[in-house]
């Protein structure tokens, strides 16, 4: 961390350490020498339940706000049932809302959600995710429904199992961020390469992408406060 502070970075957006499953005392730990060997570094943990093999609970924030004090936002990706009661063991921490949480939980935590994450369908581009935010701040609960039918109306992005999220991530967000056309990313990293792509994931990544274009222009002129 303190490499990266050296070479300009401002924050940096941090997931647990990976091979051993963590306890709650030692992911509270991780963040808590995070806060102490980078005082001036501002991190967004990753709360990632699937990834990072830990559920998140009540006991994990309240570290955090106890000891973690740098650690200012989090990425939510894990069962928000407890959020209200997460929200206040991390009093400094602003939770960022997926896009199917987001409005629910402008109604139920303490302080005012900011932000919002739409995983890598934003890389195909922003409009709809644009276009939902603005109906959030505008409390608009019935434009927010139809967003998010919209969205949720798209073919899936990742093909059925024995390949899907957990094997492909890379690759699939990667080749359908090319077939939209919204930019045009680099290619992927060993070893996540495209070739690991089988026939059925590429004509699936296919059809989401193409579908996401065709929302793009729904979501285009949209005006947005």
């Amino acid at each position: 961390m303190r490499g990266l502070k050296d070479v300009g970075a401002d924050g940096a957006f941090v997931g647990l350490p990976l091979w051993q499953t963590p306890t709650i005392k030692n992911a509270g730990n991780f963040w808590a020498h995070l806060a102490e060997a980078v005082p001036d570094m501002p991190l967004m943990i990753y709360a990632n339940a699937y990834f990072f093999k830990t559920t998140f609970p009540t006991a994990f924030w309240r570290q955090v706000g106890e000891r973690g004090k740098t650690a200012v936002v989090t990425k939510i990706a894990y069962n928000i049932q407890n959020l209200i009661q997460d929200s206040i063991a991390a009093p400094q921490v602003n939770f960022m809302a997926g896009v199917y949480n987001a409005y629910r939980m402008t109604r139920g935590t303490p302080h005012q959600i900011t932000t919002i994450w739409s995983s890598g369908s934003a890389g195909m581009g922003p409009e709809p995710y644009v276009a939902l935010a603005d109906a959030i701040l505008r409390d608009d609960e019935q434009r927010v429904a139809e967003i998010q039918k919209d969205i949720s109306s798209l073919p899936p992005l990742f093909a059925p199992a024995p390949q899907g999220l957990a094997e492909l991530n890379a690759q699939v967000n990667r080749y359908a961020a090319n077939v939209a056309g919204y930019l045009k990313p680099s290619s992927t990293r060993v070893p996540y390469l495209l070739e690991d792509m089988t026939e059925s994931t590429t004509k699936q990544a296919e059809e989401h992408a193409k579908a996401y274009a065709e929302l793009r222009k729904k979501y285009a002129k949209t005006p947005v406060s």
